[in-house]
């Protein structure tokens, strides 16, 4: 369970601590573990944007489309959050664009985007789902901490926000979508940790 720090807004996870147990904080001040508010898995995601939203500075407009799915801009691209409670995992993803119809233009992007996946995108990867070439990394809930979290938020933006332009504009995809809701996306520089 997540929670913080009212004097100083520093946030902690108690892991498997009890209610009532004492944690000092690092600015001195003593916390007890609250009783759990946040029973899902799906809450833990959201605490953490919730803190990623805190600590970049800014407001993430999130559009949630059910339990467990949010979505936001990062960069030119829009990273797509789903918890899967039953299999405990979290896949981020983002689409870039959907696949060619020309034979010749598809064979053209799959070499491209097989050759990035082996030189460029670290945990994320280059796939295809429903005609749609997509960047995605799927990770175990279990034990992700916050760290983790942002991690796995870098490589899947980064990836696609690096490379949606020139792959559209090579391979023929439609141009990038404006971001919703009227704020900033996210950018790499505001995960970047002093």
């Amino acid at each position: 369970m997540i929670f913080t720090c009212r004097k100083c807004g520093n946030s902690y996870d108690t892991g498997a601590l009890p209610t009532g147990q004492p944690v000092k904080c690092t600015c001195g001040d003593v916390l007890f573990v609250p009783a759990p508010v946040e029973a899902t898995q799906a809450g833990r995601i959201a605490a953490y944007l919730d803190r990623l939203s805190r600590e970049a500075g800014k407001t993430i407009v999130v559009t949630s489309s059910g339990e467990g799915v949010w979505e936001f801009p990062f960069g030119s691209a829009r990273v797509r959050l789903a918890a899967d409670t039953e299999a405990g995992t979290l896949s981020c993803s983002a689409s870039i664009m959907p696949l060619p119809t020309d034979g010749e233009r598809r064979m053209g992007l799959m070499e491209a985007v097989l050759a990035l996946n082996a030189a460029k995108t670290q945990e994320a990867r280059f796939a295809v789902a429903d005609e749609t070439l997509m960047v995605i990394s799927l990770r175990s809930i279990e034990g992700l901490d916050y760290p983790e979290f942002v991690s796995l938020l870098q490589s899947v933006g980064r990836v696609a926000d690096d490379y949606d332009d020139a792959l559209r504009t090579d391979y023929g995809g439609p141009a990038a979508r404006e971001s919703r809701g009227g704020a900033k996306p996210l950018t790499p520089a505001d995960l970047v940790e002093e």
